[in-house]
């Protein structure tokens, strides 16, 4: 039996904006809502901004795939404003996911420009569909591109 082994996807942009206000939509997850395939602003289910072990529920428009919109909830795990990062865990969602899934937001601030620039990655177990890891991918370009659109 091999050992297990995590799977990770890292996207990355330039946002032409300050990094205090984009850490401020992704401390919240708000961040998230910027994009088409978000259905509605995330709300807390527990706890509040700011807050660890708070739930987040973000429900997403999938579109035409089989999974209409889906609903996922999101633990986090990590906010710091020193480093700028927040961290997060899927801990429910009412599609079917195998696999356990991680997502890390780090935001770096661009002295030249006052513009951010944000990495996105998520971690998943190893027993990640090809099809999910690729999924994640197109969220997260998709998900630069609006925020990129909202603050033209």
């Amino acid at each position: 039996m091999s050992p297990p082994v995590v799977t990770f996807d890292t996207q990355s942009c330039v946002l032409p904006m300050p990094i205090e206000k984009v850490f401020a939509m992704t401390k919240d997850l708000s961040i998230l809502s910027v994009t088409k395939k978000v259905a509605s602003m995330p709300w807390f289910k527990s706890g509040e901004e700011g807050q660890i072990g708070a739930i987040v529920v973000v429900s997403f428009d999938n579109g035409d795939s089989a999974y209409g919109e889906s609903v996922w909830e999101l633990r986090i795990t990590e906010i710091s404003e020193r480093a700028h990062t927040v961290a997060y865990e899927v801990v429910k969602t009412d599609e079917p996911v195998p696999a356990s899934i991680e997502g890390l937001i780090k935001l770096r601030p661009v002295s030249m420009s006052g513009h951010t620039f944000l990495e996105y990655t998520t971690s998943f177990s190893n027993d990640v569909s090809a099809e999910r890891i690729e999924d994640q991918k197109w969220k997260k370009l998709e998900l630069f591109k609006s925020l990129i659109e909202a603050v033209a």
